[in-house]
């Protein structure tokens, strides 16, 4: 039996089920080594390859979003296994659009492990401090990005014993109202889809999902 026999991983876009109806908005290349060094988590290069396919996916995703009476968009950013870059997606798109002169906010919804916000040092203060009442202002947790002034970040704070009560209780759909009238795009990096029910809880109050597959890591089975 041949070794493309034995390959049951998904390995381009053509090995996604057809069935699920859902468009592949774009194909993000591996960076070089001389990238990866320079990258923690955001590209540093503008003008670099892998830039420039974040470029092209943010004008996609732009064109694939519903045109609001008002407030801004909300897009909620997942995958199907921790390790597919998610969170390296998120960040990313969401500087694009920074880049673009959009006025954008990155919130950490991973409230159990905070991948996002490991990558800002990890701020004492941030959501589940808001939305367990800890503190009474969602801006205190505001976190601003050292190269993009209109780019804000709100990491997890506080790592909670309930996340899912937590986003449960209301108070991240009220956040998500406000803050839709402060920015022009929201993106929220999830936990993966299938590990715990935060993901579709937060889904219910965002306006379109991105999900992220990995070539070589996700069977196509999953």
């Amino acid at each position: 039996m041949g070794a493309a026999m034995l390959n049951n991983k998904v390995n381009n876009k053509h090995d996604l089920p057809a069935a699920n109806r859902q468009p592949v908005i774009a194909e993000l290349p591996q960076m070089s080594k001389k990238e990866s060094k320079n990258t923690k988590l955001f590209i540093q290069d503008e003008h670099s390859v892998i830039a420039e396919c974040f470029h092209i996916l943010r004008n996609n995703v732009d064109s694939m979003l519903p045109r609001p009476e008002q407030g801004g968009h909300v897009i909620l950013v997942t995958s199907t296994l921790p390790g597919e870059g998610k969170t390296f997606t998120s960040a990313n798109l969401a500087a694009a659009f920074a880049y673009a002169g959009k006025k954008v906010l990155l919130i950490d919804g991973d409230l159990r492990h905070g991948s996002l916000s490991a990558y800002i040092n990890s701020p004492q203060l941030g959501l589940s401090d808001y939305l367990s009442g800890r503190i009474g202002n969602w801006e205190e947790t505001l976190v601003s990005h050292e190269k993009y002034a209109n780019l804000k970040m709100i990491p997890v704070g506080t790592v909670p014993p309930n996340p899912t009560e937590l986003l449960e209780n209301g108070k991240f759909a009220g956040l998500l109202a406000q803050l839709r009238t402060r920015y022009d795009y929201i993106f929220v990096d999830c936990p993966p889809i299938d590990i715990v029910a935060d993901t579709q809880i937060i889904e219910k109050a965002t306006d379109r999902t991105l999900f992220v597959v990995r070539t070589g890591l996700l069977e196509r089975s999953m």
